[in-house]
């Protein structure tokens, strides 16, 4: 699981991952998310919690540098990386929100030339209450690592 830190009132936060998958869902008391990102949530426009997704992602595959949204993914300090085109559940007058992302590579092309280490940070707050967590994934080939905490190394 997840490297934890929590203040104020969370009845549950948890995050769990599996090879190529990973969500996050929390229960918070008042308001449910309005902001996703820098985005407001069309589901709960009013909502008092925002939540936000931190990323630092070093990729190879096919001897170059894997390009997202027009970046190459060289590592280096974590950008925003969340906005409402995820997948993700945050309805309107609802204490529940859950989030879900594939972060891993198709190492099907080249399983030898596949070559991943991303860190994530993923906050829920509302001015001085917090859920966040800090987890990573190492990906080399087809074979993935998931662990506690923003750095991993391959097992």
């Amino acid at each position: 699981m997840a490297e934890w830190s929590c203040r104020g009132e969370f009845p549950r936060c948890w995050c769990c991952y599996w090879a190529w998958l990973y969500c996050f869902r929390y229960g918070s008391r008042g308001g449910g998310i309005g902001k996703i990102g820098a985005d407001k949530n069309r589901e709960n426009p009013n909502g008092k919690w925002t939540l936000d997704q931190w990323t630092s992602n070093f990729s190879i595959q096919n001897k170059v540098y894997v390009i997202i949204g027009g970046k190459e993914q060289k590592g280096g300090p974590a950008t925003r990386d969340i906005d409402l085109s995820g997948i993700y559940s945050a309805p309107r007058n609802s204490e529940n929100f859950s989030r879900y992302d594939f972060p891993s590579l198709n190492a099907n092309r080249d399983p030898d030339g596949t070559f991943k280490n991303q860190s994530f940070f993923i906050k829920v707050y509302n001015g001085r209450k917090y859920c966040q967590a800090a987890f990573h994934i190492v990906q080399r080939g087809k074979s993935i690592h998931w662990g506690r905490g923003a750095v991993g190394n391959w097992p």
